[in-house]
């Protein structure tokens, strides 16, 4: 058993050498955070300006979220749509959505480029257990686009299609309890307790070895352009008059005209305005912490289809924001190597534990033996797999107020920029903040938007 080793970083082969930052350096634009929101950043600044980037992590490459992720990739957002416009309105909301969705060719075409193959999307399935929660899904659905795209199949023996407004019924399908339970691979009698299927697009991904080989790309690409420093502790950034900015690290000094903030909100340094003024409560306070918990069981010898479900239980509050809605679970199945042996990885999550006010979070945090044995006995129930899973490893995620990444510059200090806040779907989303940031920086005036700093 892998205690809190991702399969992601399990299969992850480091290379490069380690370098701290020792003494004093000078650059244009200093990245906090070498997750994939800080890698992608880098890459998309190197590539759209002429400006010198110096990266610094903490830890090592993509060892944080970005190593201890579920590697379901999406391009949605844990916040509800409507809500979303409620607060912004609908064209801002569209735009922010688009955006997002956009930045899965951005993600395809980078992988492309740094030798990992193209990202393909797949089939993914949200079962519902709730039929006030699919009828929700839909007015979402019509609200993103002005019509429903997406495929949804109903078991007939439920009679949830009499509860579906009469403007979405043309889109159900009904099914039979059989072709429902094959429709999500289930080897057990699912309808009854979820009893209607949402089939949308996603992909399975390892964003830990994305995030590594793009910092070699960029190395090699831009080697009088990029430094990277890993094992580095920011203890304070100082924000100065006339583009000045001092990192203070353990053992050196970053000086630079502009700091990005690639965290996820729970960086435990300081960060100071001129004359010492104290400033980053205002946002850090702001952000909220969930750990997240997975378990990974491996199947050797068997072929996989890459796919990815999600099960939305009765305790699931579909009305309330992605803080106290409630836990689902999701599963992925892909082909994987494991130990130079060739299978199938069947990945699950979902349970999540609050951080309580911003406490420090370990990797090597206790854990409640209860929340992997719950996602043990769904895996054996809904699928019938009772092997012992190789891996179990849980991850933090920080949750801004408004459940949205925060992306841009900061109002009062325009020096500091920010690419910041998981929200639970992280890797989609910060490859679109990286490219936002990178026409912010490169001087584009940008229209009023959702990600932008408040």
């Amino acid at each position: 058993m892998k205690e809190n080793i991702s399969p992601w970083l399990h299969n992850f082969k480091y290379e490069r050498e380690v370098k701290q930052l020792m003494g004093s350096i000078y650059t244009d634009i200093a990245i906090i955070g070498g997750g994939i929101a800080g890698v992608s950043t880098a890459y998309m600044l190197l590539k759209y300006t002429d400006k010198n980037i110096t990266l610094i992590e903490g830890d090592l490459i993509a060892h944080g979220a970005t190593g201890h992720n579920a590697g379901y990739v999406i391009a949605e957002f844990e916040q509800s749509f409507k809500e979303i416009v409620t607060n912004y309105g609908l064209d801002i909301a569209r735009v922010g959505q688009k955006e997002i969705e956009d930045a899965w060719d951005i993600y395809s075409q980078i992988n492309e480029e740094i030798g990992l193959g193209k990202i393909e999307k797949i089939d993914g399935y949200e079962a519902f257990s709730q039929a006030e929660h699919l009828i929700s899904y839909l007015h979402e659905e019509y609200l993103k686009y002005g019509e429903i795209r997406c495929e949804v199949y109903i078991n007939e023996n439920s009679k949830w299609q009499m509860s579906i407004p009469e403007n979405f019924q043309k889109c159900i399908k009904l099914l039979s309890l059989e072709e429902f339970n094959a429709l999500i691979i289930s080897t057990k009698e699912v309808g009854g307790k979820y009893n209607a299927i949402i089939k949308n697009k996603m992909a399975v991904s390892n964003s830990a070895i994305f995030t590594e080989e793009l910092v070699k790309f960029c190395q090699k690409q831009y080697p009088n352009r990029f430094k990277v420093y890993e094992k580095t502790f920011v203890n304070s950034i100082r924000l100065l008059q006339n583009n000045d900015c001092i990192l203070d690290t353990l053992y050196g000094v970053c000086i630079s005209d502009k700091v990005i903030l690639c965290t996820n909100g729970f960086e435990n340094f300081n960060i100071y305005g001129p004359y010492g003024m104290k400033i980053d409560k205002d946002f850090h306070m702001q952000v909220s912490g969930l750990i997240g918990y997975m378990i990974g069981t491996f199947l050797p010898e068997q072929k996989s289809v890459h796919r990815g479900s999600i099960f939305y239980g009765d305790e699931y509050k579909f009305q309330n924001g992605p803080l106290d809605a409630g836990p689902y679970i999701y599963c992925t199945n892909r082909n994987f190597i494991v130990d130079d042996e060739k299978g199938e990885l069947f990945s699950v999550g979902g349970p999540e534990i609050e951080l309580r006010e911003r406490q420090l979070y370990k990797k090597d945090h206790l854990v409640d033996a209860s929340i992997y044995k719950k996602l043990i006995d769904f895996q054996k129930d809904i699928y019938s797999i009772d092997r012992e899973p190789v891996f179990k490893w849980h991850g933090l995620m920080g949750y801004t107020k408004t459940g949205i990444r925060i992306v841009g510059q900061d109002k009062r200090f325009l020096d500091l920029f920010y690419n910041l806040g998981c929200n639970g779907i992280g890797i989609v989303p910060s490859i679109a903040g990286a490219k936002r940031l990178a026409r912010l920086v490169s001087g584009e005036k940008l229209p009023p938007s959702i990600f932008d700093p408040r």
